[in-house]
């Protein structure tokens, strides 16, 4: 858990240092565990490490898969 919340926390120093300043953040919703109940917590401090000095995050969350229309 500590390995994984480092490498979190220094994937936030890059999002902070390129848009700190951003009124607005634009990230990709993390999955949550298939695991619920022991691991909810640790998905909980992995998303506050994400968006630790952030002033307004919206989050984006799709199936996962990729939908390709002839109108696109």
């Amino acid at each position: 858990l500590q390995e994984h919340l480092e490498t979190i926390k220094r994937f936030n120093e890059v999002i902070v240092e390129n848009s700190g300043e951003s009124q607005l953040v634009l990230l990709s919703l993390p999955r949550p565990p298939k695991r619920k109940e022991k691991v909810l917590s640790h998905y909980m401090l992995y998303v506050d490490a994400l968006t630790e000095s952030l002033q307004r995050i919206l989050f984006i969350s799709g199936s996962g898969k990729e939908v390709i229309t002839i109108d696109s």
